[in-house]
């Protein structure tokens, strides 16, 4: 991939990461915070999933080299989650007086990630890198492709369960995968503004479906499964618009200094919207209009990513500046 590739997906996964960030910054539900949430913030994850089966496989021209991979991956997502995984439990048990240490505990931290738990997303990255050999051999033909996601989808409209991995995020990932196959096959570019009046076309049409299945299943509970269905094409549609969308915004050229550290930043932003929500409730207290509690929520809840996104790049430079391994150690040297 050329340099402007990769910025564009720098830039991608920075904005995602600001998505997820709103997510957790929730103070309140209110009209506004619920409508960016539900609406918008919802393709943040499929995209990390999108992006980390393309990667993943962009040059994996061999099984070995897949292998290779599933190697690297024990340096860049197993040790960092564990290690972010035992620091929250511990900034727990500092700062919650009804945590105390165990070693039942420490291993429910670190595997089961049950103190930090927007590290679900790495934990089910984890668990689908182990079967990647498989997608190895599925991507590498187009029939067994589309066999594929038949399988997958009639788990999902049957309402089966894949133990332990989530069938979505297998259905992102191997998107993903694919999206690589199509870019190798030279059958797709990824730098191009050509396909966003298509991709937006499908977008709004996959919104109309979604909404009217949605609706139907009021009066018929069978379509239940087939609105997970559509919610899963949306979002693949969704991330992969807003993809393309950035064409006509940015230039890749150039790379703000707080766009690099995404993962840092993913590992951290938890803990400072945690606090920032104790904030926001302090403050709110205070007033006694309702009004302008909302304003201020709201107000906290669009400030928080910025809060957050500085604390990263701060903490991260100082990390970098004194304690250099130990901060690629957390990041797995990303």
């Amino acid at each position: 991939m050329d340099k402007y590739i990769k910025n564009k997906l720098i830039i991608f996964n920075f904005l995602m990461s600001v998505l997820v960030i709103l997510v957790h910054s929730i103070n309140n539900e209110t009209n506004f915070q619920k409508f960016v949430v539900e609406n918008i913030c919802q393709y943040a994850i499929p995209s990390f999933f999108l992006v980390s089966g393309f990667l993943f496989f962009v040059n994996a021209n061999s099984i070995q080299i897949v292998f290779n991979k599933i190697n690297r991956r024990i340096k860049s997502l197993l040790i960092p989650y564990l290690m972010w995984n035992v620091i929250y439990y511990f900034i727990y048990i500092v700062f919650k007086n009804n945590i105390n240490f165990s070693l039942n505990e420490l291993y429910n931290a670190a595997v089961n990630y049950k103190y930090n738990p927007v590290f679900w997303y790495i934990f089910q990255l984890i668990l689908i890198v182990v079967i990647t050999p498989i997608m190895y051999y599925i991507i590498n033909n187009y029939i067994y492709i589309i066999l594929f996601y038949l399988l997958i989808f009639i788990i999902i409209l049957l309402n089966f369960d894949i133990p332990v991995i989530n069938e979505d995020a297998i259905i992102y990932f191997f998107t993903g995968a694919v999206l690589s196959k199509l870019y190798i096959d030279k059958k797709i570019v990824l730098i191009s503004k050509h396909y966003i009046i298509k991709l937006f076309s499908f977008f709004i049409i996959s919104c109309i479906i979604l909404y009217s299945v949605s609706n139907l299943s009021y009066k018929f509970p069978v379509l239940y499964t087939t609105i997970i269905s559509m919610i899963i094409i949306n979002r693949i549609i969704g991330s992969i618009f807003i993809f393309y969308l950035l064409d006509i915004f940015y230039d890749y050229n150039y790379i703000s200094k707080y766009m690099k550290f995404n993962f840092f930043l993913y590992s951290t932003h938890y803990f400072v919207t945690r606090i920032m929500i104790y904030i926001s409730n302090k403050i709110t207290y205070l007033i006694h209009i309702n009004y302008y509690r909302i304003i201020i929520q709201d107000m906290m809840f669009i400030l928080t990513p910025f809060v957050a996104i500085y604390f990263a790049y701060v903490v991260s430079n100082i990390m970098k500046k004194y304690i250099k391994n130990y901060y690629y150690l957390l990041t797995g040297d990303r």
